[in-house]
């Protein structure tokens, strides 16, 4: 599947979305063209904590120092002590400041725990991805892969398929671990719904409603450039790296069910894997 540059989108054509009030969705990474059914703004508690963030790593708060009170930040944020208190638990989850009672919110470290890491042995590991990171729906409809179109969806020339766009949180981390493109194909349209609402991988939900099985996934990894829009949702920089992972769910007999299109801004995303050399045995077997 080659790699897509970010400018430029599916056309909106297609079956009806679900829902008549959602729009149509556009399902390439140009951002500004495609309109977004829910606010893809974070919300002000994370922003508060971004920023804070900031002045930690820059050294403003210092190692062993003391963050401002509760009250101090809630007027120098003009937010609510809820709000503040949300920001420093991101913060504490984070492994950047210790919450003690009567001593203070005080700096134990100027960066964050360590990006999201996935340790692959197995195909199941692979598609157990999803968990330990929650999911928030940006926006859905249909996008449509019509011959000859350029830079079309990783989804069968022309057909229209269930589009949802999506971002993953690891908890207690404000910056997504990535932004994702769904696809599923039209026979699964009653999922859309769910898609985001449910803490079982898409993959699983095809299989428990439809009586599938996923036998195979195809996966290919390369790099690409944050487009506005996405990196906007990213909290990153427009232009910055970042890994793209797009992933192909098969059925027992190769029909395609699904297609995962994630873009993970550098340093947050990682493989583990432990690859063996076949023995002497092995190979004489399989050039038999």
């Amino acid at each position: 599947m080659p790699d897509q540059p970010a400018s430029s989108r599916p056309r909106r054509r297609g079956p009806p979305p679900p829902d008549a009030r959602e729009r149509s969705a556009g399902a390439r990474r140009s951002g500004p063209q495609a309109t977004p059914t829910i606010a893809a703004d974070e919300p002000r508690y994370a922003r508060i904590a971004n920023q804070l963030i900031a002045a930690i790593a820059s050294g403003r708060y210092r190692v062993g120092s003391l963050l401002p009170t509760e009250h101090e930040l809630c007027e120098q944020f003009d937010s609510s002590r809820f709000t503040i208190r949300e920001a420093l638990r991101l913060l504490a989850e984070g492994g950047m400041v210790s919450r003690r009672p009567r001593a203070g919110t005080v700096v134990i470290s100027s960066i964050q725990r360590e990006p999201y890491l996935q340790a692959l042995d197995s195909i199941d590991d692979l598609l157990q991805y999803a968990s330990g990171t929650r999911l928030r729906l940006l926006e859905r409809g249909w996008a449509t892969h019509e011959p000859g179109q350029a830079d079309p969806p990783p989804i069968p020339a022309g057909e229209a398929w269930v589009f949802a766009r999506l971002i993953r949180h690891l908890p207690g981390n404000p910056h997504p671990v990535c932004v994702t493109r769904v696809y599923l194909s039209p026979a699964f349209a009653p999922l859309a719904r769910r898609i985001a609402s449910q803490a079982v991988p898409v993959y699983r939900q095809i299989e428990a409603r439809f009586g599938v099985r996923v036998a195979r996934v195809e996966q290919q990894i390369s790099a690409c450039a944050l487009s506005r829009d996405d990196a906007s949702v990213l909290i990153a920089r427009a232009g910055s790296p970042a890994l793209r992972i797009v992933r192909a769910y098969h059925a027992d007999d190769g029909s395609l069910l699904e297609v995962s299109d994630s873009l993970h801004p550098a340093g947050r995303f990682g493989y583990a894997m432990t690859i063996r050399r076949a023995g002497p045995g092995d190979l004489g077997a399989r050039r038999g």
